[in-house]
């Protein structure tokens, strides 16, 4: 799958005033299946689910996450990776795009061929913190989740170029 296809088909978060916000028509299908989220209720279908089978760094026991789009007017180019095993945990990311990356193609590369998936099925996703003023937002470069689109698994990978910081400032 194709990342612009892979973003695309990634249901809506619930918009500002709860009402769940969907991905387009039939979505839901015979698989949909109400959740909370750090924004509100969702439905999302139970096929989207992505696990992530050593989990992230420091939250290692949460396996099971949905990928949501969050309402562009209020966060831009974010999305949220919320964990649909304990709903109060929740990470923003930024999915970098082959066209404008953060990252040299080699070193994604190596990541995928590291982590054994097609880097023709491979999205990359770079977590958001947002932190207090005056750090405001910054994207951990270091360690990218990669996410496997055609076996819906993500990992949390540390790249081996230290030119990376964990807290790059957008």
């Amino acid at each position: 799958m194709a990342l612009a296809e892979f973003i695309r088909d990634l249901p809506h978060a619930a918009d500002a005033a709860g009402q769940a916000v969907y991905a387009g028509p039939g979505y839901l299908g015979p698989h949909g299946q109400n959740f909370s989220s750090r924004l509100g209720p969702i439905v999302i279908d139970t096929e989207k689910i992505i696990t992530a089978p050593r989990g992230l760094f420091g939250f290692e026991a949460l396996r099971q996450f949905v990928l949501l789009r969050l309402p562009a007017e209020r966060f831009g180019p974010l999305g949220l990776l919320q964990c649909i095993e304990d709903t109060s945990s929740a990470f923003l990311f930024y999915a970098d795009v082959p066209a404008a990356s953060l990252y040299r193609p080699g070193d994604l590369e190596a990541a995928c061929r590291d982590l054994a998936i097609d880097l023709h099925a491979a999205a990359t996703l770079v977590l958001v913190a947002a932190r207090p003023s005056p750090a405001g937002l910054t994207m951990n470069l270091r360690a990218p989740v990669i996410v496997d689109t055609a076996h819906r698994v993500v990992f949390q990978h540390i790249l081996v170029n230290g030119d990376y910081p964990v807290r790059f400032k957008p």
